[in-house]
């Protein structure tokens, strides 16, 4: 009975977690469709910087487009398609939350050691 209680756990996890990776992936299509604006299927620096300014009333300064665009640009290409702006997504997705983990372990290890003293 337990095995089986298991299984049910993890097949309703797997299927929150495909639900979710579905709402991201419908998510990144519609902000990749908003930035490409030639809708080509492709995004060049150019198209990324309109979009930065249209989307922040001019405020943006064309290095953060720039770095932005390098760091989606996965191949070096100079245009970014669907599939690598989606991987760029996931790529810092993992950095932030490995990030995440160890700031949250430096913090305990902090606490320990506070309450050693």
């Amino acid at each position: 009975m337990l095995k089986e209680q298991h299984a049910v756990d993890m097949t309703a996890k797997n299927l929150q977690k495909e639900r979710e990776d579905e709402r991201i992936m419908n998510q990144l299509r519609a902000e990749f469709s908003r930035i490409d604006i030639s809708q080509d299927g492709s995004v060049t620096l150019d198209e990324l910087r309109q979009f930065l300014l249209q989307n922040t009333e001019g405020r943006v300064d064309t290095g953060i487009a720039e770095a932005i665009f390098q760091e989606i640009d996965i191949d070096g290409s100079g245009v970014v398609l669907l599939q690598e702006f989606v991987e760029s997504y996931f790529i810092k997705q993992k950095i932030v939350k490995e990030r995440l983990s160890e700031v949250e372990e430096t913090l305990r290890n902090h606490k320990k050691s506070r309450e050693q003293l």
